[in-house]
Formats: C-alpha cells, sequence, structure tokens
C-alpha cells in the first residue's frame, strides 16, 4: 500500500511538473509572439516617432462579398449568424454596365449588371460589423475551380470572414446539428485547433459555406470572456429564461 501510495504522489507530482512546464514554455511563446508584434507594429506604423497612419480612423465598417446569390447568402448568414436585414437594392439587367459607366469605374465588362446587393449587421457596434453581399452576372465573370464552385483558399483574391464567439464546442455542436438544413456546408478542423496569440490562446475552426466560402470561428482565453453576445443572442436568453421562469 505504501508503495502504491508513494508511486502513485510519484506520478501526481511529474504530471504537475509537466504541466508547469507546458503552461511556463506556453507564456513564453505568447511572450516572444508579442515582442516580435510590438516590434513589427512600430515599424510599419511610426516614421521617427510619429504616427504614419489615417487619422481618426474607428476600425473596419465592413467586409464586400460577391456570392453567387444574395438571397442564399444573407438567409444563411442570418439563420447561423444572427445577422440582420440592413438594407439592399435590386436593380433590372438594364442598362448594364457600360450605360451607367460601370465598365469604367468598377473595370467590369460592359454588358455585366448588378442584380442585388445587400448589407448585412452582424454585431452590436453601431459603426461596424457588417457584411455586404454582391451579386454580380456578368460574360466574363470568372468560374473558380474550388469547392462548390468558389475560389480555392490558395487562389489570389480568396478572401474569408471570422467571428468571435463564446463558447467554441457549442458552436460546433450547433453548426453540426443544422448542417441538414445547409446542403453544402461542411466542418474543418474538428476538434478546433489551439496556438497563442496576442498574449492568449487562440481556439479556432472554420466551416466551408453552402456555396463554397470560408468563415473561421474564434474563442479567446482571457478577453473572450470578458466580452458580450449579439444583441439578438441576449434577448433570446432572456426569452429562454422568462419562459422558464414562468
Amino acid at each position: 500500500m505504501m508503495l502504491r501510495s508513494a508511486a502513485a504522489a510519484a506520478a501526481a507530482a511529474t504530471a504537475a511538473a509537466t504541466a508547469c512546464t507546458r503552461r511556463t514554455l506556453a507564456r513564453a511563446t505568447v511572450a516572444a509572439v508579442n515582442a516580435a508584434a510590438a516590434t513589427w507594429s512600430r515599424s510599419l506604423h511610426t516614421r521617427a516617432g510619429v504616427y504614419t497612419g489615417i487619422p481618426g480612423n474607428m476600425g473596419m465598417d465592413h467586409v464586400g462579398i460577391t456570392v453567387p446569390n444574395v438571397e442564399q447568402a444573407a438567409k444563411f448568414f442570418m439563420d447561423v449568424f444572427d445577422a440582420r436585414f440592413d438594407w439592399e437594392v435590386k436593380r433590372e439587367a438594364e442598362p448594364r454596365a457600360a450605360e451607367r459607366g460601370w465598365d469604367t469605374l468598377f473595370n467590369v465588362h460592359p454588358q455585366s449588371y448588378m442584380p442585388h446587393v445587400m448589407m448585412l449587421k452582424c454585431g452590436d457596434h453601431h459603426l461596424a460589423q457588417y457584411i455586404e453581399l454582391f451579386e454580380w452576372n456578368s460574360p466574363d465573370q470568372n468560374k473558380p475551380t474550388g469547392e462548390l464552385g468558389w475560389t480555392k483558399f490558395s487562389d489570389i483574391g480568396n478572401a474569408y470572414v471570422a467571428f468571435t464567439v463564446k463558447d467554441i464546442h457549442a458552436v460546433m455542436a450547433h453548426l453540426k446539428s443544422i448542417q441538414h438544413k445547409w446542403p453544402g456546408m461542411r466542418v474543418i478542423q474538428d476538434p478546433p485547433m489551439s496556438f497563442p496569440l496576442r498574449g492568449e490562446i487562440c481556439t479556432s475552426f472554420f466551416i466551408v459555406s453552402p456555396w463554397g466560402m470560408w468563415i473561421e470561428f474564434s474563442q479567446w482565453s482571457e478577453s473572450g470572456p470578458q466580452g458580450s453576445v449579439i444583441a439578438a443572442q441576449r434577448q433570446s436568453g432572456a426569452d429562454t429564461a422568462a419562459a422558464g421562469a414562468g
């Protein structure tokens, strides 16, 4: 019994030492990354100690994405991300780009047209967190050869959007539960991957949307708990709590 107790104590001590070493290495890695980032940022944004960026920058306003079908993409963002409709513009095929002057303004084919544009709100900040969806029809439109007709991740011009979440594992479970509603959607990186970034640990994974675009989800170890979920989910949580109380 004493030998078993001693062995158990030794194993526990070894495990504790290993965990401590891992934490130390993780902190050291984070510190090194932060130091490199700070040096890089200073070298880019200052010249002789003077800030060189645009004045009055309040953050990113929105991301614009050209998708095969605005209606489909908007329904996906509204259903999966609780995005809110902001505004939209619908146009007939005529007049075409040449008559509107868009062929020179946007450098598109003279016979192209843009039947649908929609802006969605994806967060609570009143000046930021929007996604603008474009739908174009054009004789010379590029036809990507990636998954579901989207650009491959390695293609020049490929882009993706990312969302910060409270509980990465709850998000993955939810997405798997609604996957049947959205043909083509699939989860990448299961289980999620974790890595040191910005002085904390970021855990993330991607999904492929029904039209082939990649979307990332990230959970932050330190700053994440300080944030709040978007208004739509706060209201949903309040409604659920009220129903339970009743």
